[in-house]
């Protein structure tokens, strides 16, 4: 990473900031995503592994179309990359798992839907095409039990696709309703008598029932 945009310790960040620091950080990570995007227009994690690469890249396309007035020109052209990679489907990678795919669909669904709040027309229509596509590939891997493959995180995960599915379903996507109520329902399976959620069935401790290292896992529960 770049000098200054993130320290090993993270206890030197424990100091009172000047107001110009997070716009520096910003600007400094807005940077680095520019000059790392790989030549076809994909994003992977710091290891260059490949299997999170579809999600990787919607959510850095999604962090530079938040800050687009940043390294403006750079940044529109490292977006129009991403999205025609995105588009291109060429995602068919040996080793990638289901759980992969869907992790990748959720973060396209969530790009494409806040591009097309601000897009028009033609454009509209056609990002909102791609949440329609996202959504049906959700539901081609939902299992029996509202469960979605290879996701092994399930409260977290189905809360986390419910949001998203809520608004598809808001800007105009058809969701099925039975695909929203099977999701719900194996949710619930991991809800405790006190109303917490377990992150894991049969994980380590830090992923019991209301456990605070854990609570990453279940936030987006709280977002429903």
């Amino acid at each position: 990473l770049p000098e200054g945009a993130w320290r090993e310790d993270p206890r030197t960040t424990e100091r009172p900031r000047t107001p110009a620091e997070p716009g520096d950080l910003i600007r400094v990570s807005v940077g680095y995503l520019i000059r790392h995007q790989d030549p076809d227009g994909s994003w992977r994690t710091l290891t260059r592994a490949t299997g999170h690469q579809e999600a990787v890249t919607a959510i850095c396309c999604l962090a530079l179309s938040r800050h687009r007035e940043i390294l403006a020109e750079d940044n529109h052209r490292a977006r129009a990359r991403a999205l025609a990679s995105l588009a291109s489907g060429d995602w068919k990678i040996p080793h990638v798992t289901d759980g992969m795919r869907n992790w990748g669909r959720f973060w396209r669904l969530l790009l494409y839907l806040q591009l097309a709040e601000e897009a028009r027309d033609e454009e509209k229509k056609d990002l909102l095409r791609r949440a329609d596509e996202a959504v049906r590939g959700l539901r081609q891997n939902q299992g029996k039990e509202g469960f979605w493959a290879g996701m092994s995180f399930h409260a977290g995960s189905n809360a986390a696709i419910l949001v998203a599915l809520s608004k598809a379903r808001e800007a105009g996507v058809e969701v099925p309703q039975d695909m929203v109520d099977r999701a719900l329902e194996g949710m619930m399976k991991y809800k405790s008598p006190k109303g917490t959620y377990e992150y894991q069935l049969g994980g380590p401790p830090m992923f019991s029932f209301g456990d605070i290292r854990g609570s990453a896992g279940r936030m987006a529960v709280c977002y429903l």
